[in-house]
């Protein structure tokens, strides 16, 4: 009986030490995830009166779900790539088409987009959040995110904004408690035009979403039944 108490309480020490290591961890209450994007290439064909526009080519990918999403289109080094997370998203734009091969280039034109919605509860209190954004574009993109406390009902964050550069970090002061519901909120668009590109994400550097202690509590009482079966069959197999 010793033994299982003092198993018991090294696994209880094990659960607390791996929250403590992570940063804020969060109860995930739901989520949305969503990336979509496409390319429209124009083109023609011909020599000078004989010269005449084909139909753009053009190709598209949308994926929606309550987990991690990510899609991409290409043609040939041209590409469309996004990535959305429960908190954070990433958007990916190359429009620079060497070598076309169907005729004279006229317009090259990728666009990536992302979306995560999510819902939270921190499993303990924590006063700050940090949002990054990073990155680079050379035509521009569009972002906005919030994070609201949804028990009280009050707007914590909120930025929108159409920009070149990334803005850089930001720390979010105030009192996260852990009997609240928050909602994260990040969406960004941008296109890379004939020649541009662009790669930038954004989220709360802070947040992993976490199984309850109780849970976890659980799983290691599994583990340590499994080690106590594999000692027992090695013993029998002497």
């Amino acid at each position: 009986m010793q033994k299982v108490i003092i198993s018991i309480f090294t696994i209880i020490c094990f659960c607390l030490i791996t929250l403590n290591a992570m940063a804020y961890p969060v109860k995930l209450i739901s989520n949305n995830s969503h990336v979509w994007g496409d390319y429209y290439i124009e083109y023609g064909v011909g020599v000078d009166d004989n010269w005449q526009f084909m139909p753009p080519l053009q190709d598209s990918y949308d994926s929606m779900g309550n987990a991690s999403q990510s899609g991409s289109v290409s043609c040939s080094t041209l590409h469309a790539f996004s990535s959305a997370n429960l908190f954070d998203i990433s958007i990916d734009a190359y429009g620079h088409l060497w070598d076309f091969p169907f005729g004279d280039l006229v317009g090259a034109y990728p666009r990536a987009n992302a979306q995560t919605d999510t819902i939270f509860r921190p499993l303990y209190n924590f006063n700050t959040l940090n949002f990054k954004d990073a990155g680079w574009s050379d035509y521009g993109y569009n972002f906005s995110g919030s994070l609201i406390d949804l028990t009280d009902n009050i707007v914590i964050w909120n930025a929108s904004y159409q920009a070149i550069d990334p803005y850089g970090p930001v720390a979010i002061n105030h009192a996260f408690q852990s009997d609240h519901l928050y909602s994260a909120h990040l969406y960004a668009t941008g296109t890379a035009n004939w020649g541009d590109s662009l790669n930038l994400s954004f989220g709360f550097t802070d947040l992993k979403a976490v199984p309850e202690p109780s849970t976890m509590f659980l799983l290691g009482l599994g583990l340590m039944g499994l080690a106590g079966l594999r000692r027992k069959l090695k013993l029998n197999n002497l």
